[in-house]
């Protein structure tokens, strides 16, 4: 289930950096490299406004122990704080 190969990483998955904020309910979203180039998902966004797609990732990788080390869910993403999240789609 848990994978820290970075080299198993397709290059054509698209990563994006994902923060909660607890205190507003709200989540920041930014695209990471060049695969998201054309993402329309960037900026903030409320809990119901986020694709499902996302809010299902997000709810696997809080189950993860909060890092160090991160590990990484094969084609679901990484838990890198308590907070921020790598998702991938």
């Amino acid at each position: 289930m848990y994978q820290t190969d970075h080299s198993t990483l397709s290059t054509s998955i698209q990563v994006y950096r994902v923060q909660i904020y607890p205190t507003t309910e709200s989540v920041s979203i930014l695209p990471l490299g060049m695969e998201c180039i054309e993402s329309d998902l960037e900026g903030l966004y409320t809990w119901d406004e986020l694709p499902e797609w996302m809010v299902d990732k997000l709810a696997v990788l809080s189950t993860l122990h909060i890092p160090p080390p991160p590990h990484e869910v094969l084609s679901v993403g990484k838990r890198i704080s308590q907070n921020i999240f790598w998702v991938y789609r």
